[in-house]
């Protein structure tokens, strides 16, 4: 299968690149926010946001799909937390191989197919009652094309949830710095943009945010692999560092998310 070449829409990364992301990825199991430890801290703010997102949705038995679930954690979450029937679409073999993986591996029966965003099988177009992605839409050129893409999953009504890297703000000055390469598979979009390119898609924005004030864990350093000590180090400095910013976070009043320092943008939006 070739990389997505929809007019106006250039893929940053492309397909080979996940295919080689994807080989390198330990198998991964379902998040679990049952766990209230300080490692499982993004997780449980993640689930705070999802939680009362969905709470007027009655999401059970209602149809989800990952838009780009290469390596899914999020599906088992949220068929288990939510009770979802879930889907997920990607157009990387190897990623779609490891989401059907650990689907298999929580028990849950999800359908996993390998394909391109704009071009869906007719089964899964206008067929969901909800559309996520997390982290796809900064990948490609034109930001509104893609969004409006992804609303061609969802029937009328449905709604679609959107999370990128905040890469205009510090997590992207400093993913320059490491790793040049990583950066330019991204579109450095800030609040505004994302939510003016979710209207010029024509969905109807309900809110669009900087979501979490810090976690260092968004800078991708995994060329720095080849020098095992440097790497190492690298992941203990952002884990130690994020999580004094966590701790600190509930204490004091100026650690908000922000356009600075926030490690994502969230928005989300309904198909009229």
């Amino acid at each position: 299968m070739n990389t997505i070449s929809e007019p106006g829409a250039t893929d940053l990364a492309g397909r080979e690149y996940w295919q080689r992301n994807w080989k390198e990825i330990d198998f991964r199991r379902a998040m679990d926010p049952r766990d209230s430890g300080l490692n499982n801290y993004v997780i449980l703010r993640f689930h705070d946001l999802l939680r009362s997102i969905f709470v007027g949705l009655n999401p059970q038995g209602k149809k989800l799909i990952e838009l780009g679930c290469g390596s899914s954690e999020w599906l088992p979450y949220l068929a288990k937390e939510f009770g979802f029937k879930v889907f997920g679409l990607d157009y990387s073999e190897k990623g779609c191989e490891l989401a059907s993986k650990i689907l298999d591996a929580e028990g849950i029966d999800g359908q996993i197919v390998v394909g391109d965003l704009f071009a869906p099988p007719a089964s899964l177009r206008q067929a969901f009652d909800v559309a996520v992605s997390f982290g796809v839409a900064e990948h490609f050129t034109d930001t509104a094309r893609c969004l409006q893409a992804m609303a061609e999953y969802l029937l009328p009504g449905g709604h679609l949830f959107t999370l990128i890297p905040n890469m205009t703000g510090l997590p992207g000055a400093i993913q320059r710095r490491v790793d040049k390469t990583v950066y330019a598979k991204h579109v450095p979009i800030d609040r505004a943009a994302l939510e003016q390119a979710h209207r010029a898609a024509g969905l109807k924005v309900m809110f669009c945010d900087y979501f979490l004030a810090c976690n260092l864990g968004v800078i991708n350093i995994e060329s720095w692999k080849s020098r095992p000590l440097i790497h190492s180090t690298g992941v203990r400095v952002r884990s130690v560092l994020s999580k004094l910013v966590w701790i600190m976070e509930s204490r004091v009043p100026f650690l908000r998310p922000n356009r600075w320092t926030s490690p994502y943008i969230v928005c989300y939006a309904m198909k009229p």
